[in-house]
């Protein structure tokens, strides 16, 4: 039986998560102020990595979900059995900061493609949605390796095309 991995971890759907390179970079060291930590924080987090403002967030609706956008997030890692860090965003928190999520959709899972989104927002808006999660209490949630490994060979078991690229047929495209 396949394990509640968002139980385990705490997380309440519906939510979006943000993939994190790192947890730490929630926690900044040697900050002088709430105002520093939040500038930090949404430069480690919304780092951009191409010209456009866009941004990566994954709408987790069940665990069964989680288990594919894990998958997907994974699929091009060296190694995939890594750890996952992530903070989870609320549909509350982009209204709040009037950040629209457009649906797009992702590149490796055909089950969880649907649930990925992109969110355009400058750096002011970054700090802005920062600073309401660290308001509100938010930490990063960190999925470990154990719990990767066992979500990408139960992902594997069902042939799905994130994990094995050579697949005859993932179980979702018999839905």
């Amino acid at each position: 039986m396949l394990a509640n991995f968002l139980d385990d971890l705490g997380v309440e759907p519906p939510v979006y998560i943000r993939k994190m390179d790192k947890k730490s970079h929630w926690d900044p060291e040697n900050v002088s102020s709430p105002e520093e930590r939040v500038r930090r924080v949404a430069e480690k987090v919304f780092t951009p990595r191409e010209k456009t403002e866009e941004y990566s967030i994954w709408l987790v609706n069940s665990n069964i979900d989680f288990c594919g956008i894990v998958a997907d997030l994974s699929a091009n890692r060296n190694p995939m059995y890594q750890i996952l860090d992530f903070i989870c965003i609320t549909k509350q928190d982009l209204q709040e900061c009037k950040i629209i999520p457009n649906s797009t959709d992702g590149k490796n899972c055909l089950f969880v493609k649907h649930l990925h989104y992109d969110i355009k927002l400058d750096q002011q808006q970054a700090q802005l949605l920062c600073q309401r999660l660290i308001e509100k209490g938010v930490v990063p949630i960190r999925c470990p390796q154990k719990s990767t490994r066992s979500i990408l060979d139960y992902q594997a078991q069902k042939g799905c095309k994130a994990i094995k690229k050579d697949s005859d047929g993932c179980e979702c495209e018999k839905l």
